[in-house]
């Protein structure tokens, strides 16, 4: 009857997998493996079977014999229905496979999926900082794979230091530069932290009303650092108010004039 089990939660097949738990088949089961039934459910995307797995009194953390746990299937899959079933069961949103160390967080990272990657930063913000055997976080695994949806994510959660992640956006080169933005406009930046973004970076001009808000000094480091065509919008803006101004004979207060010109790059 466990051998069924464990062919129906493999095969998403939730009407065979509840007639084996009502004819006493164990919840828990695992193949020589050590991948537990709701591992296997997770892995073939049924929200469902791990749904009633649990309801049947399967163990969220059962891990195989490699460590691997239905978050980390779940994460691998792209199942975000079975990885938020997961940790609503009590499932540890940090576990480490014990190959090499590789969270959920990492799997998501690396296969792109956005919407997991949130659910577990929202669950567990120090995953972001968590490294695989090769000391690699979440965020260099999904530059690596050039996922940068996932990256975003990452970025956007705060978690992870601008000083950790200015350099590792470097090193990704001119397809991360529209990452810059997250950590500059959600971080103060230091001036040495500053000169590591590149001049020009493409997309930085998000960043500048959040940035703006903090500090005019600031602000100023960031439109060093604008593309080009950003910049020319800025001039042409500051041109055309300095003229309204002088026609007009007003002078606007300086935090007035730096907002209407943000509306330039938005």
């Amino acid at each position: 009857m466990n051998e069924r089990l464990l062919a129906a939660a493999q095969a998403g097949d939730v009407q065979e997998l509840a007639a084996c738990l009502a004819a006493g088949a164990d919840p828990n089961a695992a193949g020589r493996s050590g991948q537990a039934a709701i591992v296997r459910a997770a892995f073939a995307c049924s929200p469902a079977c791990v749904a009633a797995l649990l309801a049947a009194g399967a163990d969220p953390n059962r891990a195989s014999l490699t460590g691997l746990t239905a978050l980390h299937a779940a994460a691998a899959a792209g199942c975000a229905d079975c990885a938020a079933t997961a940790l609503a069961a009590g499932a540890v949103p940090q576990p480490k496979a014990s190959g090499n160390r590789f969270t959920p967080l990492h799997s998501a990272a690396m296969k792109g999926h956005a919407s997991i990657a949130e659910l577990l930063l929202a669950a567990a913000p120090a995953a972001a900082l968590a490294g695989d055997v090769a000391g690699r976080t979440p965020l260099d695994v999904a530059l690596c794979h050039n996922q940068l949806e996932a990256a975003a994510c990452l970025l956007a959660s705060g978690a992870l230091p601008p000083s950790l992640v200015l350099p590792k956006l470097r090193q990704a080169g001119n397809a991360a530069q529209p990452l810059y933005a997250i950590p500059a406009a959600r971080q103060v930046l230091t001036a040495a932290e500053w000169a590591c973004v590149p001049a020009p970076c493409a997309g930085l001009g998000g960043a500048l009303p959040a940035v703006l808000g903090r500090s005019a000094a600031e602000a100023g480091l960031l439109v060093q650092r604008l593309a080009a065509p950003d910049r020319v919008r800025l001039q042409c803006a500051a041109l055309c108010l300095a003229s309204a101004q002088r026609a007009h004979g007003a002078q606007l207060p300086t935090p007035l004039l730096w907002h209407i010109l943000v509306l330039a790059l938005v």
